[in-house]
């Protein structure tokens, strides 16, 4: 399975249309390949939850028709262009690029979120008002 990190694609589109050395197709993946299983199970490990039930291919098959052969075997698509020309991916490997992405923010909005209700409870003991908007992150006690 094929994947890229945001910040890598970016970064690739961006060499691509100031690089006067490129021409042609350049292929934004990352260089590290992977398989579903390996996928999800790094990322069920960054996320803290199980990964273990598989989707059985004929459910792919029967949601997405011809599609789900790409989902149960997948392409092994490489940036052969983008490292040939020089370009040096900032997340290579799929652990650290999901670690960006979901890890810490998960550790903050975890935190915050657990700080906001022990306060919100301890103003709503002491009878002070409290104002929800709907949206955790901007949540004001």
């Amino acid at each position: 399975m094929s994947w890229i990190h945001r910040t890598d694609l970016i970064g690739l589109i961006e060499w691509s249309l100031t690089n006067e050395r490129l021409a042609g197709p350049v292929n934004a993946v990352a260089p590290e390949v992977v398989r579903m299983k390996d996928f999800c199970g790094t990322l069920g490990k960054i996320l803290g939850r199980p990964s273990w039930l598989p989707v059985p291919a004929f459910a792919l098959r029967a949601a997405f028709g011809e599609l789900a052969s790409i989902m149960t075997t997948g392409q092994r698509v490489v940036p052969k262009v983008a490292l040939e020309s020089g370009y040096r991916f900032r997340f290579p490997q799929l652990e650290p690029a999901l670690q960006s992405i979901l890890g810490r923010r998960q550790i903050q909005r975890s935190s915050v979120r657990a700080d906001r209700i022990r306060l919100g409870i301890s103003r709503c003991l002491l009878g002070d008002e409290v104002r929800y908007d709907g949206d955790t992150s901007e949540t004001a006690f």
